[in-house]
């Protein structure tokens, strides 16, 4: 009998509508994401990037990062609403 409180407790939970739209977006918004980190990393592994003047590098890496960071919050959100959803 111990076994059926653990099945119940795996259960899927039905998310908000909030909750459900904002899970539902997120995949698209990572894989923009995904894009733009993908479109900065291509530049600046351009030999010629590094040729520009330092306030123009400085900005770009300070706007893979800032991307990146928003990449990674989007994924851990992603992964905290599945495990909501499927009850975990």
């Amino acid at each position: 009998m111990a076994e059926a409180p653990a099945a119940a407790a795996k259960k899927s939970v039905k998310l908000s509508y909030n909750l459900q739209r904002e899970l539902d977006a997120l995949p698209a918004e990572i894989e923009r994401l995904e894009g733009e980190v993908e479109a900065l990393e291509n530049e600046i592994g351009d030999p010629a990037f590094y040729q520009q003047e330092a306030e123009a590098v400085t900005a770009k890496l300070q706007t893979l990062e800032k991307v990146q960071k928003s990449l990674e919050v989007a994924m851990e959100r992603w992964m905290e609403l599945e495990a909501l959803a499927a009850g975990e």
